[in-house]
């Protein structure tokens, strides 16, 4: 088992910050969904509302916000793969490269997220911050792919 460096602090602490805004999301969903009013629309394009109420806003009934969690607790797995001792050790090994393919996945996903709010002509705060959080796990976990030797 290898030490954690800050490079590696400083992506476990954006996954984590990610995971909590995504689980609030799920949490802001249902509360605007019972005709609570949405704090953060703060009018023009600044709309959150609009956007939780839309039909992009759930997959198959479920809230985006608990995909968005599902995805960071399988990144945070994948980048503490090496502290788990059920993962086996091919996994382990190809754990950088595994993370990178993963916020790939994650950042198509934002990609889509952004058109929508394009097209619904609104942006939501939070769902900004987990974009920024997704993008800014794909720029470590490159770096730490590449600073590895791939």
């Amino acid at each position: 088992m290898s030490s954690i460096n800050l490079h590696e602090k400083i992506l476990i602490a954006v996954l984590v910050a990610g995971l909590g805004l995504s689980l609030y999301l799920i949490y802001y969903h249902y509360e605007l969904e019972a005709g609570q009013n949405g704090w953060c629309d703060l009018g023009g394009v600044v709309n959150c509302t609009n956007l939780i109420l839309s039909e992009y806003s759930q997959i198959g009934g479920v809230p985006l916000g608990f995909f968005g969690s599902l995805w960071f607790v399988i990144a945070l797995i994948i980048k503490l793969s090496d502290k788990i001792s059920l993962i086996p050790d091919s996994f382990k090994d190809n754990s950088k490269l595994f993370l990178v393919l993963w916020c790939v996945i994650g950042m198509s996903f934002v990609l889509y997220l952004v058109f929508v709010e394009f097209l619904l002509k609104s942006i939501f705060i939070l769902c900004t911050a987990v974009h920024i959080m997704v993008l800014f796990a794909f720029i470590l976990a490159f770096l730490d792919l590449r600073k590895s030797g791939y």
